[in-house]
Parts: C-alpha cells; structure tokens; sequence
C-alpha cells in the first residue's frame, strides 16, 4: 500500500484539473474569481472605465448552476464587462465584500456602470427585478 503523502499531490493537480475543465464547460473561463479580482477590476477603472458585473454564487446553490449555464449559452452580452465572481464562502475577503453588497440569497449579480462607484443590483435569489435586462445594455 502507498503512503498517503504521495498521492496528496497527485489528487491536488488532478482536482484543479477538474475545477477548471467545469469552469470551461459552463462558459465562465473569462471570469475573474475573488476579492482580490473585485478589487484589481476596480483599481483598474483608473484607466480605461469599463462597467463591471460582479457575481456572488455559492457551489451549492442551484439557481447558481441555472444561471452559470444561461451564461454559457451566450443569451446575455457581457463582452463590454469586466466580470468578477465571488464565492463568499471561499474567505473573509470576499464574505465581506457579499455584507457589503448586501447579499442574502444567491444568485446575487450587480452591475456597476462605467463612470460610477455605486453597484446597482440586477438578479437576486432566482428572479430577476424589472431592470435586469436593460442594466446589461445601459
């Protein structure tokens, strides 16, 4: 029987793998993923002030799978966003950043304008609010 301690690595690469060949497979590979991507797409409006769409989603949620996949599919344009998704249960950082969106369910998506500091939010908990469509486009 091998030793534990051999194989760990060996799991570790192959669970990345798998991470990102699902990231690929849903159509979320040009997303940026965490506090520190919020942080980084937010520092760099400095130059060129592009809209972000930031995505608070948890592995668990359902509404969350739905949603990853209607992104796959292409049917809402985000090629003009910088898009970040946070995982609040992935760290502090970014639990933080979900209480200071003020998230309380999931899916939860805002979209703050080019020009603008002030998030405005968009889709929440599986339903969408009346300016959903038009905050994409605007």
């Amino acid at each position: 029987m091998r030793p534990m301690t051999r194989t760990l690595p060996g799991m570790a690469i192959a669970m990345l793998i798998v991470g990102v060949l699902a990231l690929r497979a849903e159509g979320l590979d040009d997303w940026s993923n965490g506090a520190t991507a919020f942080e980084s797409a937010m520092a760099s409006r400095r130059d060129e002030p592009m809209p972000i769409v930031v995505y608070f989603y948890t592995d668990w949620c359902g509404y969350c799978k739905r949603f990853n996949a209607a992104l796959s599919e292409g049917s809402i344009d985000l090629s003009d966003f910088v898009k970040v998704r946070i995982n609040p249960e992935k760290g502090s950082k970014e639990q933080a950043l979900a209480q200071k969106f003020g998230v309380r369910g999931y899916p939860s998506v805002f979209i703050i304008p080019s020009g603008s500091n002030e998030a405005r939010k968009v889709r929440t908990a599986g339903e969408w609010n009346e300016e959903s469509e038009d905050a994409f486009t605007q």
